[in-house]
């Protein structure tokens, strides 16, 4: 099938903010279990803050990883405002020249 340019540049939009959601998903699963088991007593005290700051270090990346999903999301909206007949898929009026 045919795409236009614009379709392309939406479906492409589309995929990312897909893959960006689903890290930002993934990593906050990551984060409850890692609190989940530093919460165990067996845990030893070195054990403990390698965790801690791991745990740190993830809650960094997330915010990172919220940024470009807030940027992401923006996008899409700012996209679909300007060209809305774009983001409807297979539409005939698209593949012809802007």
């Amino acid at each position: 099938m045919r795409y236009g340019q614009l379709q392309y540049y939406n479906d492409e939009l589309n995929q990312w903010f897909r893959i960006v959601t689903f890290q930002k998903n993934v990593m906050d699963e990551s984060i409850r279990q890692l609190n989940v088991i530093l919460t165990f007593p067996i845990v030893s005290i070195p054990t403990y803050k390698i965790g801690n700051s791991l745990v740190d270090r993830l809650n960094s990346e997330k915010k990172n990883v919220d940024f470009f999903h807030k940027i992401s999301a923006i996008r899409q909206s700012v996209f679909g405002k300007q060209f809305p007949l774009a983001t409807t898929k297979h539409s005939s009026v698209t593949n012809k020249r802007i």
